[in-house]
C-alpha cells in the first residue's frame, strides 16, 4: 500500500502533467481533448472515472499488491479527471 508522501508525488505529478498539457498541447492528448471539449465532456469523465474507482474499492477484498496497485492506479485516473476540470 501507498503511504501519504508517495500518494502525493503521483498526485504531484499528475497535476504538473494535466498543467503541461494545458499550457504546451500535445497531439493526440487525452487531456489535451477533454480541456477542449469543455466542462461537460471533463466532468462526464470524473464520474466515470469516480463509478470505476467505487467499485474497485469495492471488490478489492484480495489484499493482493496487484490488486491494491489496479485501484490506486483508478483512483489517480479519478484524480487527473479532477485535476483536469480544475484547469
Amino acid at each position: 500500500m501507498q503511504n501519504e508522501n508517495e500518494t502525493y508525488d503521483v498526485l504531484q505529478a499528475l497535476y504538473d502533467t494535466v498543467i503541461e498539457r494545458r499550457d504546451n498541447p500535445q497531439e493526440k492528448s487525452y487531456t489535451c481533448y477533454l480541456l477542449d471539449t469543455g466542462l461537460d465532456k471533463i466532468l462526464k469523465k470524473v464520474g466515470e472515472e469516480c463509478a470505476e474507482t467505487i467499485i474497485a474499492a469495492k471488490n478489492d477484498s484480495d489484499t493482493s499488491p496487484r490488486r491494491t496497485t489496479a485501484t490506486a492506479t483508478l483512483s489517480a485516473r479519478s484524480a487527473t479527471c479532477c485535476i483536469t476540470s480544475w484547469c
